[in-house]
């Protein structure tokens, strides 16, 4: 009976989870809104604390376990804690991760279907307006591929994150057996809303709106770990609201949380340095030091050079009573699939963070990364 544990959230209809953008009739062009997914990782630990303070007796209104579940956005107060946010496939009857693809990954069309590869900094620096770079490029036979484009929308298998992340030639079976597109795993859902009078409970005139949900696949869910509950918790409530426009899920444990694939070997540079990439798998508010090549770690490190997604504004919406009920301040992050590449000592690669970002956030699953190598281009 115990809370702590993995656990898969599985919608029982389509989702609608907003970004920061507004979402108002009233204004042209903003009645429209396009669902996120996968939601941010706030949105889905929210629901979970509700849920588990569903099943231990909370009825909504007063008496919330501040002491365990945290006050609000804020888990410092609390002793729970939270994974990465994953996105999960059921294969036969067992639940397996899909990780999203780094922002290094290309594909294109080949004469036998589609090819994958990755983009690596080559061994010589340019100088840019960040300062030296060594630009990311292909392999050897994808130089010239202009259909060849970055694999935003497809998700990698736990074997293939770690064929990607060791550096490895990704031949065909990669295509066939290690990748998933995102419309094999949910599809968009235009749809179109109207307003109702409260007294006549009819339409009114010129009060229209148009949201885009998702719906996931029948063998699809999210997947997230919770840890630091007392023992003698009971298990959360099986059916928890999700998103937007009052959407319900069923909550369902399924085991221990999947583990990050591990890295074996690391390359090194022909002065003995390790070659390391550092990819995130969930959102992740960096310091500043991050998002330039340069000297990392006091200088005990540096980034060769990254690919990074474009900035998450990330607020959400504060529903305990009083005077700061309201929208949660946007702050920014970088996407899941972002990565790095950077050169170390060896002794270095014992001393990373855990993960990135501040402690706080990390509290929701926030900044959790894998480890990975690299060769530099043309080698």
């Amino acid at each position: 009976m115990m809370a702590n544990g993995f656990y898969v959230v599985q919608p029982q209809d389509s989702l609608f989870f907003r970004d920061g953008r507004p979402y108002e009739q009233a204004d042209d062009g903003l009645a429209a809104a396009a669902s996120l997914f996968p939601p941010h990782p706030t949105t889905l630990t929210g629901a979970l604390r509700v849920a588990l303070a569903m099943g231990n007796g909370w009825e909504g209104s007063e008496g919330w376990p501040k002491d365990i579940l945290g006050d609000g956005q804020d888990l410092s107060k609390g002793t729970v804690r939270f994974g990465a946010l994953l996105l999960m496939r059921q294969v036969g009857e067992k639940w397996q991760p899909l990780y999203p693809a780094p922002r290094n990954l290309l594909v294109r069309k080949a004469s036998n279907g589609l090819a994958f590869a990755t983009l690596s900094p080559h061994r010589t620096p340019a100088l840019t307006d960040l300062g030296l770079l060594h630009p990311m490029l292909p392999p050897k036979g994808w130089e010239n591929a202009k259909d060849a484009r970055p694999a935003h929308d497809w998700w990698l298998t736990a074997d293939g994150l770690a064929k990607v992340l060791a550096g490895e030639q990704l031949g065909d079976d990669f295509a066939k057996t290690h990748v998933v597109h995102s419309s094999q795993l949910w599809e968009k859902e235009p749809r179109i809303g109207l307003e109702m009078s409260a007294e006549s409970r009819t339409a009114v005139r010129g009060r229209l709106y148009a949201p885009t949900h998702v719906r996931l696949r029948d063998n699809v869910g999210l997947g997230i770990a919770v840890s630091d509950l007392p023992d003698r918790w009971k298990k959360p409530a099986s059916i928890v609201p999700l998103g937007g426009e009052h959407r319900f899920a069923h909550l369902e444990p399924a085991g221990e949380a999947p583990k990050v694939p591990e890295l074996g070997k690391i390359n090194h540079d022909s002065e003995g340095n390790q070659l390391v990439s550092i990819t995130l798998l969930s959102p992740a508010r960096v310091d500043t030091e991050w998002l330039k090549p340069g000297p990392l770690f006091d200088g005990k490190a540096e980034i060769l050079s990254a690919c990074l997604g474009d900035v998450l504004p990330i607020g959400g919406w504060d529903s305990r009573p009083g005077p700061n009920r309201g929208p949660v301040p946007l702050r920014a992050f970088l996407p899941a699939g972002s990565c790095w590449f950077l050169r170390m000592p060896p002794d270095v690669r014992e001393k990373l963070p855990s993960f990135l970002g501040d402690a706080a956030d990390n509290a929701h699953g926030f900044g959790h990364y894998a480890l990975g190598t690299f060769q530099f281009s043309g080698e």
